[in-house]
């Protein structure tokens, strides 16, 4: 029933909200909830931001298990808009400000903030406030919450090569581990995709890439983004120095853990080493039917 909310937001808020703020103190548990926390989101568009932040104070002070998270997402929502009021942006800060300071923060909001920070990443007008969070939460974000935290990145498609992007991309210089969390493959094309620009920052992030697999299956660890790190190297190569230098090392380093592609890109730009790479049979003389019956030697 919630969901048809969303329709009359649009002609009488006013009433709306109203109806809802009753039905909320009545039953809690309709806000307490997935369809509760969905019809406040949207909420937030139509609605005085008094009403949204009572509404978000009951879910905190409520008694549903998916509380905290919920918490977490709708306060990125609040905190992150244009005309975002004082409260969200002051409780945002001091959630994350905490958690830098490794105080106790509860880890199912620090979970619902990362994951609405990376979705809406790309909202250009919610992208500089975003960024500005996500950074701060990379240095001590554990493997659980460093996947939401670089969902932004995991999954887009493609790069737009802003002050945002290159920040998000100078931490994983800074914090290499960040690395194992990423879909390399698609991570390592949307890389691609930006060069020559910020070539620098690339080369960087795919040294840390590169040294970061030393395992005997490196092979097979770069099978599906091999073809694309050595386009990278190469590319860096044809930039001039100090990148020519840099790039022949990532390069030498993909040969080295035999990436799918490299020994390939190598016989197409060495010649002599496409040509040590073939194998020569010795050639038999051929000999005639009636001689190889009778089984004489043909070298006599």
């Amino acid at each position: 029933m919630l969901r048809y909310f969303e329709y009359t937001f649009h002609s009488c808020p006013d009433q709306t909200s109203n109806f809802l703020d009753r039905l909320f103190d009545r039953y809690p548990a309709v806000r307490d909830c997935h369809a509760g926390t969905s019809v406040i989101a949207r909420a937030m568009h139509y609605v005085s931001s008094a009403v949204i932040e009572r509404w978000m104070i009951g879910l905190w002070n409520g008694e549903w298990d998916r509380k905290e998270q919920a918490f977490g997402e709708l306060l990125v929502l609040a905190a992150t808009r244009q005309n975002s009021t004082d409260w969200a942006k002051q409780r945002l800060e001091t959630e994350v400000s905490a958690f830098e300071d490794c105080l106790h923060v509860s880890k199912d909001m620090m979970l619902g903030i990362a994951h609405a920070l990376s979705h809406l990443w790309a909202v250009p007008e919610r992208r500089e406030a975003c960024t500005d969070v996500l950074v701060r939460l990379i240095a001590n974000s554990d493997d659980e919450l460093v996947q939401p935290v670089m969902h932004c990145l995991n999954f887009a498609d493609g790069f737009l090569w802003d002050d945002p992007t290159q920040r998000l991309l100078g931490k994983i210089v800074e914090h290499p581990r960040i690395l194992a969390t990423l879909d390399r493959a698609r991570f390592v094309g949307n890389l691609a995709g930006l060069l020559p620009v910020g070539a620098e920052l690339m080369c960087n992030i795919v040294e840390r890439l590169v040294d970061s697999v030393t395992s005997a299956n490196a092979g097979q660890n770069f099978f599906h983004d091999g073809p694309e790190l050595v386009d990278i190297a190469i590319t860096l190569q044809r930039l001039g120095d100090p990148l020519r230098e840099q790039g022949l090392l990532i390069f030498e380093k993909l040969l080295k853990l035999n990436a799918y592609g490299a020994k390939d890109m190598l016989a197409e730009i060495d010649p002599v080493s496409r040509r040590r790479g073939v194998v020569h049979r010795p050639v038999r003389r051929r000999v005639s039917r009636a001689r190889a019956k009778t089984g004489h030697n043909t070298t006599a």
